[in-house]
Order: C-alpha cells, then sequence, then structure tokens
C-alpha cells in the first residue's frame, strides 16, 4: 500500500470512529461526563485529527507525483526529472 493510499485509509477509519461517536447518546444524568468527553473527541477529531490527516494527504499525493518524475517548479510550471530543472 502506498503513502497516499494509507492515509486515505486513515482517513476513512477516524470518519467512521467520529461518525459512531457522534450517535452516542445517553439521558442518564450519571454519564453527563462521559457524554461529555465523546462530544470532546468528536470536536478533536474534527478540529485537529482530520485537518492534519488532509495535509499528509496532499502531501503524500505531492510525494507520489515527485516519485512518478513530474514535478512543479517553483513558477508553478512542470518539470521533468529528466529535463531541464529535475
Amino acid at each position: 500500500m502506498s503513502g497516499a493510499a494509507e492515509v486515505s485509509a486513515a482517513r476513512r477509519r477516524v470518519e467512521a470512529a467520529r461518525d459512531e461517536l457522534r450517535r452516542l447518546r445517553s439521558s442518564d444524568p450519571a454519564a453527563a461526563a462521559a457524554v461529555r468527553a465523546v462530544r470532546l473527541t468528536v470536536r478533536t477529531l474534527e478540529d485537529f485529527w482530520l485537518p492534519a490527516i488532509s495535509l499528509a494527504e496532499r502531501e503524500a499525493e505531492a510525494r507520489s507525483g515527485d516519485a512518478a518524475g513530474d514535478r512543479e517548479g517553483r513558477d508553478g510550471t512542470n518539470r521533468r526529472a529528466d529535463g531541464p530543472g529535475g
């Protein structure tokens, strides 16, 4: 499995966990602290982990493009690894 595929698989697992946690409910007052902890966990997944995974996905995709010999120059032009600037 490539780096990009592994990161995408991680995204799917985190999204599935978040969705499952969102479904947890309890009307028991004794569970209020646990429900707050679950909400905080969902918020952490949404605000920190999923954006970090998105960044990792973009970086992995960029690396896989570089490995294929395509590179984008600082001026936005595409260059082949075997051509000028490669």
